[in-house]
């Protein structure tokens, strides 16, 4: 009956009671009772309140460490998302990887924060090395040098393990839909937020190509050289940063995630959304910025924007939830938008013609409104440009008239 209902839960259980085996699944995938805890009431159709909860088992499927497991709930204030049908512990990880780029460069050690950034992605550390190595690579073009170094593999792109291979997502890797396709033609491709990263840290990335002896295929390994925005303020790069990998890369790929109805993806988005820190995620950004704006649903200052998204990742995805969660996300930076060019006009006024003050403010807008830019572009061109010139980190000390 299993089989029928539902096939690749039969598979899963098969595995695990098979007799004829000497090998079990991957826990790395779920704890067992959660997996099937996560399929086979959907299978039958039995709610929770008719199968009721296993003596014992209260929270096990929630613990801090299967958070994003198969059967596993996330939870929040504001309500519930799950029980969930697929492991997406690497979507909730991200958050964790948004903690601690943000507690090493709160300490002063950017080196290892744009370690955890770089890890598994392109073709660098390790593998570029070896791959040159291996078959007599030759170094056909290069950028201009990194720190007057030559090598075209600076230390600080060595691979290494992170939760989740954040500028991945931020490379738009895998990202697609409608929106997606809007973002990437505003800002001139694909890797715009990775691009913002690594130019917010004083960075530019550029490419080399290597092509191997005696073969045509031609690759393409990135290289770096120091070209950053035009902001004097290291505390305001560090924001450009903060706010691009916790808001700008995570909205990007949950946008991108629901814009289809497969609610595998749907489940991933959400995970993104909430994450396992959620004071590190977009949910935690949304509560912060309803508190100031007062738009909190509940005495414990939920916002309605995490209110009305949670809910909306419940049950099968369909048009109408994934508006509401577009709309929800377009609020919340919104109001983070507006809320630094308040903070802009204040600095200018109390500033007497120094607009030092106003660098901070400046990129931290920025970091924000690219997050919606480019659907203001698309309902008012003039808003756009007037909202980027008082936003552009790279205006140096002008302004705009009115600013």
């Amino acid at each position: 009956m299993l089989e029928e209902a539902d096939p690749a839960c039969d598979s899963l259980m098969r595995s695990i009671y098979g007799l004829g085996s000497t090998t079990l699944p991957l826990r790395t995938e779920g704890k067992y009772y959660c997996r099937a805890l996560a399929c086979i009431p959907d299978a039958f159709g039995i709610s929770s309140t008719e199968l009721g909860v296993l003596e014992g088992t209260q929270g096990y499927c929630d613990s801090s460490g299967s958070i994003g497991q198969p059967g596993s709930t996330l939870n929040t204030p504001a309500g519930n998302v799950g029980p969930l049908a697929n492991d997406v512990t690497q979507q909730t990880g991200l958050s964790t990887t948004v903690s601690e780029i943000k507690a090493a460069m709160s300490a002063g050690n950017f080196g290892n924060a744009r370690s955890i950034y770089n890890s598994d992605s392109y073709l660098t550390g390790e593998r570029g090395w070896a791959l040159m190595a291996s078959c007599g690579c030759v170094l056909l073009w290069r950028g201009e040098q990194f720190g007057g170094h030559t090598d075209p593999m600076p230390s600080m792109f060595m691979k290494i393990s992170a939760p989740v291979a954040i500028q991945g997502l931020a490379q738009g890797n895998g990202l697609s839909g409608s929106i997606f396709t809007k973002f990437s033609s505003y800002f001139g491709g694909n890797d715009f937020n990775a691009q913002y990263v690594m130019k917010a840290a004083g960075l530019q990335l550029s490419r080399c190509l290597l092509q191997c002896a005696g073969s045509p295929t031609k690759i393409y390994l990135p290289i770096l050289q120091c070209q950053g925005f035009n902001e004097p303020n290291a505390a305001a790069k560090g924001d450009m940063v903060e706010k691009t990998i916790q808001d700008a890369i995570p909205v990007q790929a949950i946008w991108s995630l629901t814009a289809g109805n497969n609610a595998a993806d749907w489940e991933r988005a959400a995970a993104l959304y909430i994450g396992a820190e959620s004071g590190d995620a977009p949910y935690g950004r949304a509560n912060l910025r309803a508190g100031n704006f007062g738009t909190t649903a509940t005495a414990n200052g939920e916002a309605t924007a995490n209110v009305n998204i949670v809910a909306a990742f419940n049950g099968a995805p369909s048009a109408t939830k994934r508006a509401t969660i577009e709309k929800n996300l377009k609020i919340t930076y919104a109001q983070a938008t507006l809320r630094y060019a308040f903070f802009i006009d204040n600095a200018l006024a109390a500033s007497n013609g120094n607009i030092t003050g106003a660098f901070e403010y400046r990129a931290e807008g920025d970091a924000f409104y690219r997050i919606i830019a480019p659907f203001v572009e698309e309902v008012d061109a003039g808003c756009d440009a007037f909202v980027s010139a008082v936003m552009s980190v790279d205006a140096g000390t002008s302004f705009p008239s009115g600013a």
